[in-house]
């Protein structure tokens, strides 16, 4: 696998595959060759987990015949299934429903575990690894689609975002994240933007700036870029208020819960701003560098609100530093 060139995280990626199911939910889990019955509904991502906080979990629906299918998406091997576990107790339990739970992984290496023996406890994943694929198949596929200007379905837009981390042994997977940010951007527009903003929060690590940019100016915060976003600051809303509920535990006293959730939502709210903005910046010039991430985490509250606009529309690297340094945004 190439090496990433840019700092577009992992958690992006599996936002990307997240929006991805949303959309073409029946589609992708057919594609994917999880055996399951028809979707009814998409359920809420947010559960309660049985250690009193809330997690967020990748994609959840409802099945024709009352079950739930879990679906979680990973950049890297999970060391354990306990997390996994954690998550489709909590769903079992809030939605009194039997759980299958399918892992997505770009790579092709078998995770160790796909089950977990606890006694009275049998749990047990479905692995799809989409690193096993054959990619010399689908990209003639892919091929044959553009050659003869056939309409995509959505098992063949599921094909265009997932090829460039299938198994190939010609092309680098860089050329060919290349070809499918270039061929999301040239299909119909609705069914285009929506490839495109995949392809592109999949493949950004692989691909250059200048690549990521021009990609970047023609989906013009499309949804999923959108929803990236947001998810970012959920996110970090989320870790700071477990980090102060976790204080308020240890102090002991009512005082310090109270103080501790009240910092973990501030210091989640901040959170969410930074990684917004590194995003942002991220999908700009391809990097964000320790330089521009030092000064962001210095920042209080109210400066980030203020240098949101100007920083995410600086021509250069040089222009975001000089921004960060302490001088008034100018728009």
């Amino acid at each position: 696998m190439d090496e990433p060139r840019n700092s577009l995280n992992r958690q992006s990626r599996d936002i990307a595959q997240k929006e991805l199911v949303r959309v073409l939910a029946d589609a992708a889990v057919g594609w994917y060759g999880i055996d399951s019955p028809p979707i009814v509904e998409a359920l809420p991502s947010n559960v309660p987990h049985v250690v009193a906080h809330e997690s967020l979990v990748d994609a959840v629906f409802r099945t024709q015949d009352g079950r739930l299918l879990h679906l979680e998406f990973q950049s890297t091997a999970e060391p354990d299934l306990y997390r996994f576990l954690g998550y489709a107790t909590a769903l079992a339990i809030t939605h009194r429903a039997p759980v299958q739970v399918a892992v997505v992984y770009l790579t092709a290496r078998q995770p160790a575990d796909r089950t977990l023996d606890l006694g009275s406890i049998a749990f047990a994943v479905e692995n799809v690894l989409i690193g096993s694929r054959d990619g010399v198949k689908v990209e003639q596929h892919l091929k044959d689609l553009v050659a003869h200007g056939s309409a995509w379905s959505p098992p063949d837009l599921l094909d265009l975002a997932y090829w460039p981390f299938m198994r190939h042994p010609q092309a680098t997977q860089s050329a060919r994240a290349a070809w499918a940010v270039e061929t999301a951007v040239a299909l119909p527009r609705q069914s285009g933007l929506s490839a495109a903003a995949v392809v592109l929060a999949l493949t950004a690590p692989f691909l250059s700036a200048p690549d990521v940019n021009y990609v970047m100016e023609v989906l013009k915060m499309s949804p999923l870029l959108r929803e990236l976003t947001r998810e970012a600051e959920d996110r970090g809303r989320q870790a700071g208020r477990e980090e102060g509920r976790e204080e308020g535990r240890e102090e002991g006293r009512e005082e310090g819960r109270e103080e501790g959730r009240e910092e973990g939502r501030e210091e989640g709210r901040e959170e969410g701003q930074r990684r917004l903005l590194e995003i942002q910046l991220a999908q700009r010039f391809g990097c964000v560098p320790p330089a521009v991430r030092s000064r962001l985490a210095a920042l209080p509250a109210d400066k980030l609100a203020a240098l949101a606009l100007p920083l995410v529309v600086a021509d250069s690297i040089d222009d975001v530093l000089g921004l960060l340094g302490g001088g008034e945004p100018s728009l």
